[in-house]
C-alpha cells in the first residue's frame, strides 16, 4: 500500500519514490546493535505506536491515500479548533475543522495543500497534548463539506 499511496507524492519540495525492497525481511540486525540510540532506526514490529500491525483490524481497514483532509483522534477535551490552528500554523494552514458527530475526541481537519497535510501528519502524529498522544492519519474524505 505504501508504494501505491505514496509513490510520487511531493514532500519537502521533492517527489517521494517508493519501491519494493529486494528482500522480504530485514535479517541483518547488526546495524541496530551498533547504534542502539539511533532514533531513526529500529524494530517497530511490536511497538504500541505501530498502528497497522494487525491485518484486518479497524486501523488497517482505515488506511487511506494522502489527502488534504486529516483524521485527528485522541483529542483532549479542553482543546478547540483555535488550539489546533495555532499548533499546525508552523506546518500549514487549516482551511476547515470539524468535530466528528457524537465523538468530541475525533475531528477532521482540511489543510490548504496536500503537502501541508503531509507535514502535519509527519510532525504531529503521536504529539503529546496534556499526556494524550494525538493520532493523525489521512482521511478517506477528500473535502470537508460545509455544515448547515
Amino acid at each position: 500500500m505504501a508504494k501505491q499511496n505514496l509513490n510520487g507524492v511531493l514532500i519537502f519540495g521533492k517527489n517521494l519514490i517508493c519501491d519494493y525492497a529486494k528482500k522480504s525481511t530485514i535479517v541483518d540486525v547488526t546495524l541496530l546493535k551498533k547504534e542502539p540510540n539511533n532514533k531513526y532506526m529500529g524494530d517497530y514490529t511490536n511497538s504500541s505506536e505501530h498502528r497497522y500491525k494487525y491485518v484486518g483490524s479497524k486501523n488497517h481497514s482505515n488506511i487511506a491515500p494522502p489527502s488534504k483532509v486529516l483524521h485527528l483522534s485522541n483529542l483532549p477535551g479542553d482543546k478547540g479548533p483555535d488550539f489546533f490552528k495555532a499548533l499546525f500554523a508552523e506546518r500549514g494552514r487549516i482551511e476547515k475543522f470539524m468535530y466528528m458527530k457524537n465523538a468530541d475526541s475525533m475531528a477532521l481537519v482540511e489543510m490548504a495543500t496536500l503537502e501541508e497535510a503531509i507535514y502535519v501528519l509527519i510532525f504531529f502524529h503521536n504529539f503529546d497534548i496534556n499526556q494524550k498522544l494525538l493520532k493523525v492519519s489521512f482521511s478517506k474524505y477528500k473535502k470537508i463539506k460545509q455544515e448547515g
